[in-house]
C-alpha cells in the first residue's frame, strides 16, 4: 500500500478520474458477488476500493468513489426500504467512508513527512561529509604551512630563545589570518580588511607609519588569504628591523589596483625615508618565504631600491 503513495502531488483531474475508476470498478466486481451473496452485502467491496482511492488519489478521489457507490446503493437498494432504514444505512456509510478517508489522508501526510525528512537527512549527511572533507583539507594546509614556518624560522635562528620569539610572532600572524577567515565563514576576504588585519600590530592611528591606500574593491580567495597575510606581516617585520620603519621618518605605502576584468590584483609595497637598503645576497626568512608562496598562490617580486624596498605582489582569484 505504501508503494502506491505518490511522491509528487497529483492533479485535480487525476484525482477525479482515479476516484471514479475505483468506484466503477467496485460496482462492476460487485455484480457477480451479488449472485452468490445476495443483495444483503452492498458494502463488501466499497471499502477496499475506497481505501485504494483515498490513499492513491487523496481525499478528493475517496469522496468521488464514495459518492458513486453511495448513489448506486441508494438507487438500487433504497427503493424497497423505509425512509428510516435508508437514512440509517446512508448515515453509517457516510461515517464509515469518512473514517477511511481521514485515515488514508493521515497515512499520506505521514509518509510525505517521512520522505521529506529522509531527503533532508540525506542532504544533511552529504553536506556534513563535504564539510569534513573541506575541514580536513584546510587543517592539512594549515599544518603544512606551520611546518614550513618552523623549518624556515629554524634555518635562520642561532639559538632556541631566538627561534621561540620569531616563530611565536609568525604563528600569531598565521592565527590572525585564520581568525579572519573563521569570522567570514571561510569565504573570500575583502582585501582591505585582510591588509588591515595583517598589519594591525604595526599601525598607529596618531602618526601612521604605514599608509594603506585601498584600490578598487577586491576579495582575496580563501586559498591565498593566509599566505598573503603572512607576506604582508613579514614585509612589515623586515621594515621594522632593517627598512623604513626602523627610523622615525620612515614611511610605508601599500596600495593596489585591479585590472579591468577583475582577474588580477596588483599590490604595491613601497618603503620611503628609511636607511639605504642594499641586497646582501643572503637568503633570509623573508626571501625563502616569498619563494615558497610564489610557487603556490602569489607572484612576488622584491627590489632593493635606493629609496627603500619595493615589493610587487600579483594575485589571481583563480590562482
Amino acid at each position: 500500500m505504501l508503494a502506491l503513495l505518490p511522491e509528487e502531488p497529483e492533479t485535480f483531474v487525476f484525482q477525479c478520474l482515479f476516484g471514479a475508476a475505483c468506484g466503477l470498478a467496485a460496482l462492476v466486481m460487485r455484480l457477480p458477488l451479488e449472485a452468490v451473496l445476495g443483495r444483503s452485502f452492498p458494502f463488501i467491496l466499497i471499502f477496499p476500493a475506497l481505501t485504494l482511492s483515498a490513499v492513491r488519489a487523496g481525499p478528493i478521489g475517496g469522496l468521488i468513489t464514495a459518492a458513486i457507490f453511495g448513489f448506486f446503493v441508494l438507487t438500487l437498494h433504497g427503493a424497497g426500504l423505509s425512509l428510516p432504514s435508508v437514512t440509517v444505512s446512508m448515515l453509517l456509510f457516510v461515517i464509515s467512508a469518512s473514517v477511511v478517508i481521514v485515515i488514508a489522508h493521515g497515512l499520506r501526510t505521514t509518509v510525505s513527512s517521512l520522505r521529506t525528512q529522509e531527503i533532508t537527512m540525506k542532504d544533511s549527511d552529504a553536506r556534513l561529509r563535504l564539510l569534513v572533507m573541506e575541514l580536513q583539507h584546510r587543517v592539512n594546509n594549515s599544518l603544512a604551512l606551520t611546518g614550513a614556518l618552523v623549518n624556515l624560522t629554524a634555518r635562520h635562528c642561532t639559538d632556541l630563545p631566538q627561534f621561540r620569539d620569531r616563530f611565536q610572532a609568525r604563528l600569531h600572524a598565521l592565527a590572525r589570518a585564520q581568525a579572519l577567515l573563521t569570522h567570514t565563514g571561510w569565504e573570500p576576504v575583502d582585501l582591505h580588511q585582510l591588509a588591515m588585519e595583517a598589519l594591525s600590530p604595526f599601525l598607529d592611528d596618531i602618526s601612521p607609519a604605514i599608509m594603506i591606500h585601498p584600490g578598487a574593491d577586491f576579495v582575496a580567495p580563501v586559498h591565498a588569504a593566509v599566505t598573503l597575510s603572512l607576506v604582508l606581516t613579514e614585509l612589515a617585520t623586515n621594515a621594522v628591523k632593517h627598512g623604513a620603519l626602523s627610523c622615525a621618518d620612515g614611511r610605508v605605502m601599500l596600495g593596489w589596483t585591479v585590472d579591468a576584468t577583475a582577474s588580477t590584483v596588483h599590490l604595491a609595497w613601497r618603503e620611503r625615508g628609511g636607511p639605504a637598503v642594499t641586497p646582501t645576497g643572503h637568503r633570509g626568512f623573508g626571501t625563502e618565504l616569498f619563494s615558497v608562496v610564489s610557487r603556490d598562490t602569489l607572484t612576488i617580486e622584491r627590489h632593493f631600491e635606493p629609496d627603500g624596498v619595493v615589493c610587487d605582489i600579483w594575485l589571481r582569484p583563480g590562482g
